[in-house]
């Protein structure tokens, strides 16, 4: 079945088809990738938040799906410690101030974890106004992609 869904025009990569996840998690990547797949989109996959910001320098995505618990390399997360401690305990934080950084709007981060943290919580939603959603929650998950995805009123 194939879902058809209006893009919206919006901030950085907003005519960009292609969604950047980053997950190390093959298993669940899998139903997302077809899920994207039948939005009409082009899911690109990092498994680590390294290559998660080569990728992100590389070009422009629609939005991006943050898996907060991905590796990270020690000198990336020295980097960040002293600015976003909690980038310890969740590598995945440091793609999404990335992105917002970089002129990703806030609802075209997605940022999503295991843990329900409150601590995770309030960064993402709170100080980076982001998308937050339990992972292993297929429903929320799809209605928080279609979100994102719909236009936005003017």
């Amino acid at each position: 079945m194939t879902v058809a869904v209006m893009i919206s025009k919006s901030a950085k990569g907003s005519d960009s088809k292609k969604v950047l996840i980053l997950d190390d998690d093959p298993e669940y990547m899998a139903w997302v990738y077809e899920y994207l797949e039948s939005l009409d989109l082009h899911p690109v996959i990092s498994r680590s938040v390294d290559d998660g910001l080569i990728q992100l320098s590389k070009e422009d995505y629609r939005f991006l799906l943050v898996d907060m618990n991905v590796p990270a390399s020690d000198g990336l997360i020295a980097t960040w410690i002293d600015k976003q401690p909690l980038c310890k305990r969740y590598p995945g934080l440091i793609l999404a101030h990335e992105a917002r950084n970089r002129g990703y709007g806030a609802h075209s981060v997605i940022g999503y974890t295991v843990h329900d943290d409150s601590a995770a919580a309030a960064e993402l939603q709170g100080k980076l106004h982001c998308r937050y959603v339990l992972k292993g929650r297929p429903q929320t998950f799809k209605s928080v992609v279609q979100k994102t995805l719909a236009p936005k009123p003017s």
